[in-house]
């Protein structure tokens, strides 16, 4: 469901699917490799949990707040089919 999402949000006019889903995909990676091998290097299990804690109200705030749900897909499949 959230890739989903994020795909209908980030789909824009210019883009096409590729470059929306290569976005998602480049930003997924990035916190998973903080995630695997920056978090071992930080002193203590506290501040793992602390730092993904964070992230996730970080996320979860930006979600709720400033996400609005579009579907360009959707708007540009009916544009190519008239």
């Amino acid at each position: 469901m959230l890739y989903e999402l994020s795909a209908e949000v980030s789909f824009g006019n210019e883009g096409a699917e590729g470059l929306s889903a290569g976005l998602i995909v480049l930003v997924w990676n990035s916190a998973a490799f903080l995630m695997l091998f920056v978090a071992p290097l930080l002193q203590g299990a506290a501040t793992v949990n602390a730092l993904t804690t964070a992230t996730f109200v970080l996320a979860v705030i930006v979600a709720a707040g400033g996400v609005t749900e579009s579907y360009g897909r959707a708007k540009a499949e009916r544009q190519d089919a008239s």
